[in-house]
């Protein structure tokens, strides 16, 4: 009989958690994932989604360089569909921030109506 805040458990599942001490280097190798140093969005765009550099530029010349390096080189991506500019930030402090200063920036610089913001 189940008393209090106990809960039906797995036979397979341990009664405890084991802890990881003085783990050290590459403890779980993936051979398909790889970490490479963060680089300013504006660099990766310019590799990786050459089409969007044009509206990259334009939105450096409406925030001015000061904004777009705080606001907009800390980004992890920027995708556009259609009407739609979908942007990808790093935490919600950040999102708050692009919400409150750059959305008609960013709608101008991309000809979009609609601009999503994900965490």
């Amino acid at each position: 009989m189940i008393k209090g805040n106990q809960a039906l458990r797995p036979l397979s599942m341990p009664r405890f958690n084991p802890v990881w001490k003085d783990v050290e280097g590459d403890w779980c190798k993936n051979e398909s994932l790889a970490s490479v140093p963060f680089s300013p969005l504006e660099s990766r765009i310019a590799k990786e989604k050459p089409g969007l550099s044009q509206g990259l530029e334009k939105l450096r010349s409406l925030l001015g360089e000061d904004n777009f390096r705080k606001f907009i080189s800390p980004l992890h991506n920027l995708t556009q569909n259609g009407n739609m500019l979908l942007v990808i930030a790093g935490d919600f402090l950040q999102r708050s921030l692009l919400e409150r200063e750059c959305i008609p920036s960013l709608k101008e610089a991309f000809g979009v109506s609609k601009v999503r913001i994900v965490v």
